[in-house]
């Protein structure tokens, strides 16, 4: 049995798609605005107490792209 759009909730909190700016769907739940806002300060804080770095502090950021001149200068 399909569910109508009326019958959408929040698979963590059980907001209905009127009571949230957005639900975002997966396979088989949905997750409102407000749980992913909070799930994203629960996420900051562990990472935060265990002092675990984001690529661009660990060095593993964006990698730089070297010019042919560079890359044959290195060869």
């Amino acid at each position: 049995m399909s569910k109508t759009s009326k019958d959408i909730k929040c698979s963590f909190c059980g907001a209905g798609k009127q009571d949230s700016l957005m639900l975002i769907a997966g396979l088989d739940a949905h997750i409102c605005d407000k749980c992913v806002n909070q799930a994203n300060d629960i996420l900051a804080e562990e990472l935060k107490l265990r002092k675990v770095k984001s690529p661009q502090q660990s060095g593993n950021g964006p990698a730089t792209v070297l010019k042919p001149l560079e890359i044959k200068a290195h060869l």
